[in-house]
């Protein structure tokens, strides 16, 4: 239940965003205007991590309800209280794994198709490592309830998250220092202002948020109303 909501959210949240912005740094950087380069990866990132805080903020002021509604009336107080902390936990990897995608984006848009596929490796090695581990310590060896193991597994989301962001930027940080320094050698004005790179990113990106949503949109009705 509660992956059937954060698959939609993520979809919502990052969808075709990160696609926009690979797409949009390829083209500036063929064009050798790496100012423009840099301004479509800050304007990338803004517009995802606002998207992804504000569709997580309604996540948790919905998330009560939401778990009522989702286990049906007659569902006991502790599994509403159970699932409502797990939609708590989703909110957390909402905003955390846009903010990945949006540097993969980057990096994808800079042909480092190395780096985009290590971190993709590294994401889930750490999930799953921490799904594993982690529950195994809880409840094994700290003799907690078994419930605790589902709470880890949610909270792995993040986990990846942050270990392949971590990794991405360090593994890209001589590519972006070297765009930094191109882009102060750049006599001539950025193609685009701040404006332009929005209108730019949302043309690209918003299409994909609408066919995903919609995509994702069946799994939602059937878990909220059947």
């Amino acid at each position: 239940v509660a992956y059937t909501y954060y698959d939609l959210l993520l979809q919502v949240s990052q969808a075709g965003i990160p696609f926009a912005i690979a797409t949009l740094v390829a083209k500036y950087m063929l064009k050798e205007d790496y100012k423009s380069v840099m301004m479509i990866k800050k304007m990338g990132t803004s517009i995802i991590m606002g998207l992804s805080a504000v569709v997580a903020f309604i996540f948790i002021l919905i998330s009560e309800p939401l778990a009522r509604q989702s286990l049906g009336v007659s569902a006991p107080a502790e599994d509403i209280a159970n699932l409502k902390l797990l939609f708590l936990i989703l909110a957390v990897a909402v905003i955390l794994v846009p903010l990945l995608s949006s540097l993969r984006g980057y990096v994808q848009g800079l042909k480092r198709l190395d780096i985009y596929a290590s971190s993709q490796v590294l994401e889930q090695f750490a999930r799953v490592f921490t799904i594993l581990f982690v529950g195994y310590i809880a409840v094994v060896v700290f003799k907690m309830k078994s419930i605790s193991a589902i709470f880890i597994a949610i909270a792995a989301a993040s986990v990846g998250a942050i270990v392949a962001y971590l990794f991405t930027i360090h593994l890209s940080k001589e590519d972006e220092k070297h765009i930094r320094e191109l882009a102060k050698k750049q006599n001539d004005d950025p193609y685009l202002t701040a404006k332009e790179a929005c209108v730019e990113i949302l043309t690209l990106g918003v299409p994909f948020v609408v066919i995903s949503f919609l995509g994702t949109a069946g799994p939602l009705v059937n878990t909220t109303y059947f």
